[in-house]
């Protein structure tokens, strides 16, 4: 289960003498769905910050087909197109100063 591996190694990070800042992205497919509901509990029982990705894209192209407008190269792999939105909300999330917190230790 890549859930429980997931916890296992976040755990054993937050062993370490100097805990590392962890973000989970969640990108999109063409559908803009993605996994995140399977990692949010991960990441709410570590505190650890989130940036889904699946909403900047589907904002930014209003809802329309992410394959087919070029931002997506298949279901899942974004082009030069759709990493260009990913960074952008990545810059912007992290400007917003609350991606910088180490993850809590259990």
């Amino acid at each position: 289960d890549v859930r429980s591996e997931l916890t296992e190694m976040i755990t054993l990070l937050c062993t370490s003498e100097k805990v590392p800042y962890i973000i989970f992205l969640y990108a999109a497919d063409q559908n803009y769905s993605n996994l995140s509901r399977y990692y949010k509990l991960i990441a709410e029982s570590f505190s650890i910050p989130e940036i889904d990705l699946s909403d900047a894209l589907r904002s930014h192209l209003n809802g329309e087909d992410a394959v087919s407008e070029g931002y997506l190269y298949d279901e899942v792999h974004p082009s030069a197109e759709g990493h260009i939105v990913y960074a952008d909300a990545i810059i912007r999330a992290l400007e917003t100063n609350t991606c910088y917190h180490r993850p809590k230790r259990n």
